[in-house]
């Protein structure tokens, strides 16, 4: 009987707070395209042939000891769309890379070139991305 008298008191207290929600807000989740930002501290690779051993400079390229890649994905933007609203859906990996200025090619045979080189790290973490959802009905 106790559980009884538990269970319609909770839907009193439950039902203010869900009449507190308002109006469907009329929202959706927005395209977001994927991006890369440079973390960390950056070097100046001297982009250069080398050519029997002697360096011959073609440019700088500044390379950032790490790259942050976020995914494309979906968020709260704002965007209205009648009828629903923008939540919160899935996590979504950050990838990491790890960068560093290296030689290729063959400097035994006299021929190498120094460029930025990027090689994947792992994940760094997670972000949160929107969703839409369907408004209920009252």
């Amino acid at each position: 009987m106790k559980s009884w008298i538990v269970l319609v008191s909770l839907a009193f207290l439950v039902r203010p707070v869900l009449a507190e929600q308002g109006p469907c807000p009329n929202t959706m989740a927005s395209s977001v395209g994927a991006a890369s930002v440079n973390a960390g501290t950056s070097a100046t690779c001297q982009v250069q042939v080398v050519l029997f051993g002697a360096p011959i400079g073609i440019a700088a390229v500044i390379c950032p000891s790490k790259v942050l890649t976020y995914p494309a994905h979906e968020a709260c933007l704002g965007a209205g769309s009648p009828g629903h609203y923008c939540g919160t859906g899935d996590a979504a990996p950050v990838t990491l890379q790890n960068c560093a200025c290296e030689e290729v090619g063959t400097p035994a045979l006299g021929f190498g070139v120094v460029v930025c080189k990027c090689r994947n790290a792992g994940t760094a973490g997670t972000i949160s991305t929107g969703k839409t959802f369907q408004c209920q009905d009252d």
